[in-house]
């Protein structure tokens, strides 16, 4: 098993050890890390997952579909990466497999007001004074990628090394998209106040 390595590995994180240490229990075939990697995860994945497909119910068939991959796959997780960009990279595949286009919606948007920077003039304070509608309705007019990874920054909090493995792209391209998709939602929320 590939994630007994993991296990051992110096300068690992509580945390670290933690994570490959449930993978490891789940690999083993032990129910309750089922349990307990839902309740840790269940509820930002189908968030997520929602966030890619407009069926509620497809939504929640995709986050099952998620958990029987992961505990299919958890012998061969090598620790490479965290749990949670190996959970939200499952769960984008299944989504992806069940929706050819992923056209995100925009539910889980809280995380997103706090992509404002300081210093950024009139764009940064459009968007720090958006409220919830007008910061969902500006989503719907940015690109479906634009969405995804803004999503996957401030509304799932995952790292840029963690969004280039969920969207399977390197690492700068992520940096890129993230900057590009604050520039178009800021110019959407200006757009809107000047109406």
């Amino acid at each position: 098993m590939a994630l007994v390595t993991t296990l051992v590995r110096r300068g690992m994180s509580h945390d670290e050890r933690g994570e490959a240490e449930l993978v490891l229990r789940l690999a083993r075939g032990d129910a309750e890390s089922v349990t307990e990697l839902y309740s840790r995860f269940g509820r930002p994945l189908h968030a997520y997952v929602r966030s890619l497909v407009r069926d509620a119910g497809l939504a929640e068939e995709v986050v099952q579909d998620t958990f029987v991959a992961a505990w299919r796959g958890a012998a061969r997780f090598e620790g490479r990466s965290s749990l949670a960009s190996w959970l939200f990279g499952i769960a984008r595949r299944q989504a992806r497999d069940r929706m050819r286009r992923a056209v995100p919606e925009t539910e889980p948007v809280d995380g997103l007001i706090d992509v404002a920077g300081g210093g950024l003039g009139p764009e940064a304070a459009a968007l720090a004074s958006a409220s919830r509608a007008e910061l969902a309705e500006a989503l719907d007019r940015i690109p479906a990628a634009d969405r995804e990874v803004l999503l996957l920054a401030f509304a799932y909090e995952l790292s840029g090394p963690e969004m280039a493995e969920v969207l399977a792209i390197p690492a700068g391209t992520v940096k890129s998209r993230l900057f590009n998709a604050r520039r178009r939602l800021r110019a959407q929320l200006v757009e809107e106040e000047l109406r």
